[in-house]
């Protein structure tokens, strides 16, 4: 039986989601939080 390895670039795709989502979704204490959404929903 063979074995699957998926290797997931998370530099990117975090950094496409910071840029992808508006700026404007951060914490009470003004920390943004667009990529951290972002990369999660993918």
């Amino acid at each position: 039986m063979t074995r699957t390895l998926a290797l997931l670039d998370g530099h990117s795709l975090a950094y496409r989601a910071f840029y992808a989502l508006p700026s404007d979704m951060a914490t009470p204490a003004g920390q943004v939080t667009n990529a951290v959404y972002g990369f999660t929903s993918m």
